[in-house]
């Protein structure tokens, strides 16, 4: 187990966020598949349904762009299967570090989208 401020890590974490990050990902493109669709109905609803779909997936894009450059790269490590130790490895630092990245990194996209989502309620 690993221990980073007080806060454990451990496999169960690791996959959660893992998990999490690949559930994105399918949304992602669920969604970039339905708006195609959308797009062919035409219809006044449908055109309002693709662009909230739309909406969603910039404001999801915004909410990345606001991890740190070693977090994104966490991110995508973790999503291609590799654990906290092997990350540490790839990257020069040490497993604490890595699942301290991962850990900031999904509570800094929660945090933004649950912003998003207030701020337009």
């Amino acid at each position: 187990m690993i221990t980073v401020r007080e806060t454990k890590f451990d496999e169960y974490q690791y996959e959660e966020i893992a998990n999490a990050i690949k559930q994105y990902q399918q949304v992602r493109s669920s969604l970039e598949y339905i708006t195609t669709r959308l797009d062919r109905i035409g219809k006044t609803g449908a055109r309002t349904a693709k662009e909230d779909l739309l909406c969603i997936l910039v404001d999801i894009d915004q909410g990345i762009k606001c991890l740190t450059p070693r977090q994104k790269k966490v991110i995508v490590l973790l999503t291609q299967g590799y654990q906290y130790e092997e990350i540490s490895a790839i990257l020069g630092i040490s497993s604490a570090t890595a699942a301290s990245h991962a850990c900031q990194a999904f509570t800094r996209l929660t945090d933004y989208l649950n912003q998003r989502s207030k701020s337009i309620h």
